[in-house]
Order: C-alpha cells, then structure tokens, then sequence
C-alpha cells in the first residue's frame, strides 16, 4: 500500500466525519416525509417477496425435473 493511497483513505474518513459531525439541525420531517419513508420500506419488503416467488418457482422447476429424472434412471436400475 503506497502513500496515495493512504492519503485518500484518510480523506475519505476526513470528509465523512464533516458530513456526520453537526451541532444543530434545522430539519422539519412533516407527515408526508413519514408516508415516503414508509411506503419505501413497503415497497421493498414487497419487491424483495415478489423476486422471491418468483425464483422459488423455478427452483421447484428445476427440482421436479431433477428427482423425475434420478427416478427414471433408478427405475431403469431396478429392471
């Protein structure tokens, strides 16, 4: 590890620390914020259930032709 690379590191944890680091915050969150905020997280919980139907599909797909065909060869073992 060279100093460059060193030094960016440094300034990464430099301007990080600035951006977390404040004394006051004049922020106001009204009810509207709240409703985004939580639609987002409903939003992702439903996207992530649905990727997962979705997937879990095909993976039975995929396990049905797999024991069909470990049962046809068995099959063809036991004659």
């Amino acid at each position: 590890m060279n100093l460059f690379n060193i030094t960016k590191i440094n300034l990464l944890i430099f301007f990080i620390s600035l951006l977390l680091y404040s004394r006051y915050s004049y922020a106001y969150l009204d009810p509207g914020t709240g409703t985004l905020i939580i639609q987002s997280i409903i939003a992702g919980i439903v996207g992530f259930l649905a990727t997962i139907g979705i997937y879990w599909v095909k993976f039975k797909l995929i396990l049905k032709k797999l024991y069909l065909h470990i049962f046809k060869k068995n099959k063809k073992i036991d004659k």
